[in-house]
This record gives C-alpha cells, sequence and structure tokens, in this order.
C-alpha cells in the first residue's frame, strides 16, 4: 500500500466515530465513482476522502459549508512523473474543487448542480460540469454533461462555449485560466441502487473522461489508457461511521477509497443550570456566587433591589461557547431559587477584560440585547490576584507535499499556562518533541526576491525540540464596551518576537466592526531558544473590517497593510459560524508582488476549519475548540505574523455577533 495511504488509514479510524452513510466519488466529493452527482451532504459536514487507483493516489479533504455548496482541496500521487529531475519522490498535484446545487429535488424534478474541479491548480484535472440526480425508490439515477477532463471524450458537439482550452502545465499552479468551458466536452452518468439492509450501494457509471489528453506531457499514462467508457463497484457502510469503496474502472483496474466524516454542526451546546447551594449564609448574594460557581460561572457584580423589583448581574466565564443561552439559565436559575419571579433581570455578560452588551429578561420574554451601561454594583465579590490557570496537552505537527516527502510529522507535548493579574496576562506555549522524522526532511524553496519569513520552516521543525513557542505579557483595555485595546510584548509565535498593538472598534447593535493593528518583530533563532535571534527585523500593519451577515450567519473579514516580507496588499476572508461555534472559512491575499516573485501558487490562499472539542466526546457545554488549518504551499509572500492574541476573537461573544445572530435568526 502506498505510504500515502498509510499516513491517512489511522486518521481515518480515529474519525470513524463521527460519520454517516454516503456515496462519495474516487476523485474527492459526493459522486457514483469517477463521476459527480448533485448531491450535498449536510452543512457543516467535514470529509475525509482517500483513494487508490493507478497510476495516482489521492488524498481530499471535503467540506460543506452550506447544504447547497460542496468545496474540496486534495493532493494528487501521480506516480508516472517525479517531483522533479533526479528525484525519487513522484509528483504531488494540488488543486482545489467546488460544487453548487442550483436547484433541490423535488417529487417531479432531479437535483441540478454546476461543478469546477482543479480551478487555480495546474489544470491538469480541470474540469466544468452540469449535472442533475433523481431518486426513484432505492436507485439514484445521474446524467451530467462535462467539459474538459470529464468531457475529454469529445462525444456532443460543445454548445456552450467554443475555442480550445489552454495546455495544463507544472509551473502555473495558482493561476486561474479563463478557459471555463472550452475545449471538448461529452455526456456522463450512471445508477446506484441501494441495499438498506446490508448498509451497500451498488454503483454503475458511463465515464466521460477519455484519460488521453495528458499524454505529451504524461507519456507513462499510455499503459493505464482505459479499454471500457462503463464502470461498476460497491460501496459499503459500516454503522453508519465510515464506507470503503471498490470498484472496477476503466475495464481493467481496480479503484479503492475511503471515506471517514463528521458534522461540527451538530455537537450540542445546552445544559441545564441545576445547582443548589448547601451554604447556610443568609445572603442572596453569597448563595448566587457559591451557585453560579458549582458550573464555572463566576460572579462579578451584584445588585438586587427589591423596591424596584430590579436584578443586575454581572458575570465572567469560559465554559460555554452561546452567552445569551448561560444567560438565560441564569436569569431562570434566579426566578426559581431566589424568589425573583416578576423582576426584570438585566445580566451583562464579559471575557476577562471585556464587558459585553446587557441583556434584559422580564417574566418570560427572551432576552434581547440592549446598549451596555456601566453601573456601580454594590456587591463585588473579591478576586485574589495573580490567578493560574494551565493545560497539558499533545499537539499533531505535520509539514504536507514537500518535495522531500509526501507527509512529515512530529508529535509535541504542549504545555500552556496563563497567569492572570488584575490588568494584564503573562500566557506562555512550552512546546517539548516527542517524536518525529522531520530529519528527512530537506528541500531548496524556489529562490525568490523576498525575505525567508516562511520557507525556512523547515529549519525550525528540525531544530526546534523543546521552546517556547509562544510567551507574551498581555495588556487588555476596554474604555467602553465598543472600544477595544490590546498590547502584546514577547515571544509573538513560533518565528517572530517583539511587540504588537491593536484596536477594534465594535459598535453596539452594529454588524460591522472596524480597527488597526501595528507589530515591530524580530525573527527568532532556528532552535527556538530564548535569547537567539536571526538578523531579519521589520515591522506590520494592517487595517481591519468586519462584517457579519445574520441570515446565514457569515462573517466578512476584509484587510489591507503590509506583511512580513514587506509586501503591501490586502487580505479578504470569509467564514461561516454555526451555533455551536464551529465555523469554516477560506481567505485569499493579494500583493504588490509578481506571481513570478511569489513563486509556486502564484498568490496565498488557504482553508481553516474550527470545531468544538465536544465532537469527540458528546458532552454538551464546551468553550474548548480545536482547529485545522491548509494551504496549498507555504511561500513568503502575503504572510501574516500570527499574534498569540486577536481582539476579534476575544469579543466575539459580543452582541453585534453571536447576541445579534441568535435575536434575529
Amino acid at each position: 500500500m502506498p505510504s500515502i495511504i498509510k499516513t491517512s488509514v489511522s486518521f481515518i479510524l480515529f474519525l470513524a466515530t463521527f460519520v454517516s452513510a454516503q456515496s462519495f466519488s474516487v476523485n474527492s466529493g459526493a459522486g457514483i465513482i469517477m463521476t459527480p452527482t448533485a448531491r450535498m451532504l449536510e452543512e457543516g459536514t467535514i470529509t475525509l476522502n482517500i483513494s487508490e487507483y493507478a497510476p495516482f493516489n489521492k488524498v481530499s479533504l471535503v467540506a460543506n459549508p452550506f447544504n447547497w455548496l460542496e468545496a474540496s482541496v486534495y493532493y494528487t500521487d501521480v506516480n508516472v512523473r517525479s517531483y522533479y529531475p533526479g528525484s525519487k519522490q513522484s509528483y504531488k498535484d494540488k488543486g482545489f474543487s467546488f460544487k453548487i446545487k442550483a436547484l433541490e429535488e423535488t417529487r417531479y424534478s432531479p437535483a441540478f448542480a454546476i461543478g469546477f474541479e482543479d480551478i487555480a491548480g495546474t489544470s491538469i484535472f480541470k474540469s466544468e460540469y452540469f449535472v442533475a440526480s433523481k431518486k426513484i425508490n432505492n436507485f439514484e439515477l445521474s446524467l451530467g454533461l462535462g467539459f474538459g477532463d470529464l468531457g475529454s471524450r469529445g462525444n456532443v458537439e460543445n454548445f456552450i462555449r467554443g475555442g480550445e482550452r489552454s495546455k495544463w502545465d507544472f509551473s502555473s499552479g495558482g493561476e486561474i485560466k479563463d478557459d471555463f468551458f472550452k475545449g471538448k466536452s461529452s455526456f456522463f452518468g450512471g445508477v446506484q441502487y441501494e441495499l438498506e439492509d446490508f448498509g451497500t450501494i451498488l454503483k454503475a457509471e458511463y465515464d466521460g473522461n477519455s484519460y488521453a489528453d495528458n499524454l505529451d506531457l504524461l507519456p507513462g499514462l499510455a499503459g493505464y489508457l482505459p479499454k471500457s467508457r462503463y464502470n461498476f463497484g460497491l460501496e459499503k457502510s459500516f454503522s453508519d461511521k465510515y464506507s470503503i469503496g471498490l470498484n472496477y474502472i476503466k475495464g481493467s483496474e481496480i479503484a479503492v477509497n475511503f471515506t471517514a466524516r463528521f458534522n461540527t454542526a451538530k455537537s450540542k451546546n445546552d445544559y441545564d443550570l441545576k445547582v443548589k447551594s448547601e451554604s447556610t449564609a443568609q445572603s442572596r448574594y453569597i448563595r448566587i456566587l457559591e451557585d453560579l460557581k458549582k458550573v464555572n460561572i463566576y460572579l462579578q457584580n451584584a445588585l438586587i433591589d427589591d423596591r424596584s423589583k430590579v436584578v443586575k448581574i454581572k458575570y465572567v466565564q469560559n465554559s460555554y461557547y452561546d452567552n445569551v443561552n448561560v444567560a438565560n439559565k441564569i436569569a431562570k436559575y434566579l426566578e426559581q431559587q431566589h424568589d425573583l419571579y416578576g423582576y426584570e433581570i438585566n445580566i451583562t455578560p464579559g471575557n476577562g477584560a471585556f464587558e459585553y452588551s446587557t441583556l434584559s429578561r422580564v417574566y418570560d420574554k427572551r432576552f434581547d440585547a440592549k446598549k451596555s451601561v456601566h453601573i456601580d454594583y454594590p456587591f463585588s465579590p473579591k478576586v485574589i490576584y495573580p490567578v493560574f490557570n494551565y493545560a497539558l496537552t499533545p499537539n499533531l505537527v505535520s509539514h504536507v507535499g514537500s518535495p522531500s516527502g509526501f507527509y512529515f510529522g512530529g508529535i509535541d507535548l504542549n504545555l500552556v499556562s496563563i497567569l492572570e493579574f488584575k490588568y494584564f496576562q503573562i500566557s506562555s506555549v512550552y512546546s517539548t518533541r516527542l517524536y518525529d522524522n522531520f530529519e528527512r526532511l530537506s528541500y531548496d524553496p524556489n529562490p525568490t526576491r523576498l525575505p525567508q519569513v516562511r520557507t525556512n520552516i523547515q529549519e525550525y521543525l528540525k531544530k526546534s525540540k523543546n521552546s517556547f513557542d509562544e510567551l507574551t505579557i498581555n495588556l487588555f483595555n476596554q474604555v467602553t464596551s465598543e472600544h477595544n485595546f490590546l498590547f502584546s510584548a514577547g515571544h509573538l509565535e513560533q518565528m517572530f518576537s517583539g511587540s504588537h498593538f491593536e484596536y477594534l472598534y465594535k459598535p453596539t447593535n452594529s454588524l460591522f466592526s472596524v480597527g488597526f493593528e501595528f507589530s515591530r518583530v524580530r525573527q527568532r533563532d532556528f532552535d527556538g531558544s530564548f535569547d537567539s535571534f536571526l538578523d531579519y527585523q521589520t515591522s506590520t500593519y494592517h487595517l481591519n473590517t468586519y462584517l457579519a451577515e445574520p441570515k446565514h450567519r457569515l462573517i466578512f473579514h476584509l484587510s489591507y497593510g503590509k506583511y512580513l516580507a514587506k509586501d503591501e496588499g490586502f487580505t479578504f476572508d470569509v467564514s461561516r459560524k454555526f451555533k455551536n461555534g464551529a465555523s469554516m472559512g477560506a481567505y485569499f491575499s493579494l500583493t504588490n508582488i509578481s506571481k513570478e516573485d511569489f513563486g509556486e501558487g502564484s498568490f496565498d490562499k488557504g482553508i481553516y476549519f474550527q470545531y468544538p472539542i465536544n465532537i469527540l466526546n458528546n458532552k454538551n457545554n464546551t468553550n474548548s475548540f480545536s482547529s485545522f488549518h491548509y494551504k496549498p504551499i507555504t511561500r513568503d509572500g502575503a504572510a501574516k505574523l500570527k499574534a498569540p492574541k486577536r481582539l476579534h476573537l476575544l469579543t466575539e461573544g459580543s452582541q453585534s455577533y453571536e447576541q445579534y445572530f441568535k435575536r434575529n435568526y
């Protein structure tokens, strides 16, 4: 079994607990065998698909941020070409694809989708297509029209757009060429039959790909040309957790694929605040303090005015994602256990130094976000500083797609600690390497005029075994709930030390926020030592704007400024946030450097996921998240500082985001 498969099998088995049954193609997303369908997985689903069919091996990561959108990134191991002349490693092609469902299936009409394969890549597998799918009892029929790779049989005249497609080459990765729907076109399609009692899907299809258009640059493909245009296969699901596909393709080849998927948006974030203090204290304030502390909610200030029947509560917590839900639980608890029926209850959440907008409740009314006001509360529990928190966690370190090997990895043990004072904190991440194979990682990045601010990552991976990846002092200040300030100094990330300042203006009852950041940094030595640095120093700045779109829970982020390699330009980021705090996002950056100076990839881009830890343990309450970040290739252009603290994230629980989403939709 090729190494690309071996590397991923363990991850498949790890994810097996969280998957559901669905027919997947060998190539990446929802499909039959080699051809796509108009089907989509549930929104919030992330899928890992690993396939092997001569002469290709493929690893795909597929995301469904909406019920109508499927996006995927992939690596393809091309066994008939070396990575570069003289290399012992086969060529690894990187690509990006997406599919949009234009019409939902009805009783009488099929689902209809349009898709784009291998856009902004080398164009080896570049295709466009239209496809319709209709389910009839246990049968599902699909029929599509493909262009480019999917339409290379040319069995139907191209009536969409005339002209020849541009030839693909290995130096054009990252470029988007204006040849969509040009060239040959062909019909494709097939049928699937589901054996429900056996968790099995039987498949048959007609493939519109001739596999012959790439012979000029990949002559080794001649030995793998199809002897038949029909493919047959089956897909077996195991306990609705993962699936294996076994297929006979091209009349001569066996294709195998493994899929594992989990839905990041389905984890619950609800709980019952059922506490009853055993304290004999007569003060209602002390009872509230003790009861909330039992569920990791910490009272900051409180006022119970029996004369005017008003309650004012301020708290901080870091255990639950949704502060609107937390505030509702607190209000219900107060009404039931402290005889406060009929009182107007005003609750102000906070996050450390940051105060959010006040939420008000009278009787059984729902909470509404109102303008935050500062009140002098008569009851203020004393906090004894400093407060120390720590966690010991494993961390997987990976480097994918290097010329010297497809995958290099290691396991670190991270000691994460925060020492809280009244007006500042000291935070650190100390990393100890337990295992890695980075000694075999060796390649020479393509030379450019840009300083090596990221492409020398291999030196850090190989030499930094025990070090502080982060050691900073952080000062927070909130003049009002709308004006937020942050200053950090120290080892800001693995590769840079220095100082970082950020300001964020987030108006109450607004979906728009704006701010700026400035940093002065110096590049750290490769071994991660405490007081050793390289010669490179620079300053960066960025102007930031954020806009939340509540109906679809989208957050747009546009920034303009100067990056670590001294290039200037902008980064556009869009993400979708689910109700449980999970998110999916993508970004791209364009700066004032040419494609030639940027190098392979032409411009910076990537995708990322954030998902709550409780998808792994099925717990209902969490404010702990893990994340995954992917970019096809690491270059020096458009490189941003990875500051450990960001005001937009620190103030995320404010009314203009989660509270606004909840209130309006």
